[in-house]
């Protein structure tokens, strides 16, 4: 299957692929989606970009964090450690992205 992108100098194919992938994901919100498409797109166009197994959404309400969407009933099971990644990200702003082997340390 060939591309429609038009190829940018310098950079790696795999760059491409990455950029390619993230367009055809932000096509997804071009059209009028509820509360609820909005979140499961999102989701679900980023489990596709990290290659994961699942993945979910958190709001701060009232400066705690609350789980408003998951793609798996296992996310509502995991517990949101003060400590953890998830406040990690939460109180720098900064996104967290861990291997599995860190998420059992």
């Amino acid at each position: 299957m060939g591309s429609n992108f038009v190829r940018i100098a310098g950079m790696k194919k795999t760059e491409q692929k990455i950029i390619e992938a993230i367009y055809r994901s932000s096509l997804k919100f071009l059209e009028q989606l509820s509360r609820d498409e909005t979140l499961e797109t999102i989701v679900d166009e980023a489990v596709k970009l990290v290659n994961g197994n699942y993945g979910s959404i958190l709001l701060s309400i009232n400066r705690e964090l609350v789980r408003v969407f998951a793609s798996k009933q296992i996310a509502y099971e995991t517990q949101i450690r003060e400590n953890g990644n998830t406040y990690k990200c939460f109180e720098t702003g900064k996104p967290v992205l861990a291997t599995i082997k860190e998420m059992q340390a």
